[in-house]
Parts: structure tokens; sequence; C-alpha cells
């Protein structure tokens, strides 16, 4: 059995953070916002059982195990589902054959802790001649769950399909009234594919965007005009390849990686 649960209950959380903002004034133009924070789940929505057949053998998820269940229970359960029964077994079905009833509704099962640092650090290049600032953005997160009372802890940060341990943005940019000018690099940290043996490493992914803006200071027609440029992952880099568990899986981290390749947009306006 698995789904819904109406007797799901709120899941809870204890949080705190703390932060600084640093202006040095023997650094003139450089400024840092850094902030950790700490976030502790409790009793978050999960489905319990993560293998039907460990349901049998461990003693982990005896709560969610009815062995030798009634033809009652067995009908009270196939009742319950929306979708209904479905019979992989070449015999017409018949409750008094059911050896045990797995209940893997949603539940409030799982404690979670997540804490992490966000950097940011900008620095007006102007002061050394430069007509440009630059800026750097840095994420670190580290996160686990205990999906039930007992249970193993599991790693979710830097895991397949979970937030990454690191992700960093760095880049420069310029503007002013006539002219405005980015480039950035953007880089997303390697991950641990935990669904095969002893885990696989997936590469990381670095893409590099850049834009532009012309806008001439002109009168008469060409007043208001302006021209855009605009391109994402100029060097068109590709996800890191993973080996899916299914034909219906996609070959890479679709929560983290994009597949979009090189991205060309150009844009012309005028204001009237």
């Amino acid at each position: 059995m698995n789904g819904g649960n109406p007797n799901l209950k709120p899941e809870k959380a204890e949080t705190w953070s703390v932060g600084s903002s640093i202006h040095p004034h023997s650094i003139p133009g450089l400024s840092a916002d850094i902030t950790y924070f700490n976030i502790n789940y409790r009793n978050r929505v999960a489905q319990p059982v993560a293998n039907f057949v460990d349901a049998f053998s461990n003693s982990l998820y005896a709560p969610f195990l009815t062995l030798s269940p009634t033809p009652g229970e067995v009908n009270s359960a196939v009742a319950s589902t929306t979708t209904g029964l479905s019979n992989f077994t070449d015999n017409p079905f018949d409750p008094s054959n059911v050896i045990g009833i797995v209940g893997d509704e949603y539940a409030n099962v799982a404690n979670q802790h997540v804490h992490g640092v966000d950097l940011d650090v900008d620095y007006d290049l102007s002061n050394i001649g430069i007509p440009a600032v630059a800026d750097l953005n840095w994420a670190w997160l580290a996160s686990n769950q205990r999906s039930e009372p007992g249970a193993p802890i599991q790693k979710l940060a830097g895991t397949l399909y979970y937030a990454p341990t690191n992700r960093v943005r760095f880049g420069i940019a310029h503007e002013d009234d006539e002219f405005s000018a980015s480039a950035f690099v953007n880089y997303i940290d390697s991950e641990t594919d935990t669904d095969v043996p002893l885990g696989t490493r997936i590469g990381s992914m670095a893409t590099v965007d850049i834009a532009g803006r012309y806008r001439p200071q002109i009168s008469g027609f060409g007043s208001g005009l302006e021209l855009s440029l605009s391109v994402q992952n100029l060097l068109d880099a590709h996800p890191p390849h993973q080996v899916p568990l299914s034909d219906s899986d996609v070959p890479y981290d679709s929560n983290n990686y994009s597949a979009v390749g090189r991205f060309v947009s150009i844009t012309v306006s005028k204001k009237l």
C-alpha cells in the first residue's frame, strides 16, 4: 500500500542563523556578506519503506508490516487504493494467499538536519582603474536524513537528485548609460550516485554566460533604441552522464544540471 494518508500532521523545524557584513576601510570598494544557517526538521513527511523486499526481513519496518492478514484486511487494503489491485501473478487473486501487507503510505517519520554557508563578495574594480564590479557567490550545503526512528543516517547533499554540496557563481559586470556587459562562470559540484553499489562519483559542471546591452545616446530616430545580446552556456557544456536505472529515466541529474546547450538571444527594442 502506498499513497496519501489523511492522518498526516504538520512538519516541524527549529532554525537559527548568524550572519555578518564586512566592509573593510583598508580595501575601498570591497564588501562581503556571510551567513551560516542551521535547520532541524522533525516529523517530515516521507514514505517509510525504502524496499518492499526488506520489509519482510528488516525489523526496522515491523511497524509498517501486517503479517498473515485476514481476507477482510486484504480486501480493505485493496479498496483503500485509488488504482485498485495490480496482480502480477499468473493466478486469480485470492485474499487468503496474501502473506503480508506493507504499509508505505506517506507518514510523519523522517528527521532531517540541514546546515550551510552563503557567501557573497563584491568588489568595485574602479578602485584599481577598471570600470566594473566583480561578484562572487558561494553556497555550501550539508544535509542528512533519518527516514524513520532507528534507521541509519542517510547523506543527502552531494548525492544524486539532492542539492549539491558546493555551488559557485563568479563574474564581472560593467554598466553605464550607453553600454553594459557581463560575463559569469557557474559551477555545480560533483555528486555521488547512491543508487549503485559503493556509489559512483558523477562529475561537476561549469557553464559560462555572457550578456551585453548597447543604448546609443543620440537624438532623433535612434533615440530610445536598445540592442541586447545574451548567450547562456557559451561553451555548450553538457551535464555529466549517469547510468539510468530504467529506460524511462534521463541519463543525468535533471534536478541540478540543465540539458539546455548554448542558447543565444538577440533583442532589438525602441522606446517611443
